[in-house]
């Protein structure tokens, strides 16, 4: 039973680090990013550690929750920075539209 219980807390370890990582060492890290780490990182680690997926060891869970986790807030956190920007220079009228798109 006490190996159940740890496994459940193991379970929120590594999408918590995966916050204070996104917030201390990525600085164009947001908060869409920010969501989209954590919850892949929690899937990630029930996936580890509930459904026993790919016979992965418990004691891998929160590296690998951690790893997918940052990667997908960073990817995600760049992805929504530009399109934010983007966005931001057709409002204030920087980007010409073309017959090909935005330059």
């Amino acid at each position: 039973m006490s190996h159940h219980k740890s496994n459940r807390v193991n379970w929120f370890v590594g999408p918590l680090f995966v916050l204070f990582f996104l917030a201390l060492f990525v600085p164009f890290a947001n908060t869409i990013g920010a969501l989209a780490g954590g919850a892949a990182s929690v899937a990630i680690a029930v996936a580890i550690g509930y459904f026993e997926i790919f016979h992965i060891g418990i004691s891998w869970m929160v590296f690998l929750a951690l790893v997918g986790g940052v990667s997908t807030g960073v990817i995600v956190s760049f992805v929504m920075r530009r399109r934010k920007f983007q966005s931001e220079a057709q409002r204030l009228g920087l980007l010409q539209k073309t017959s090909a798109g935005v330059r």
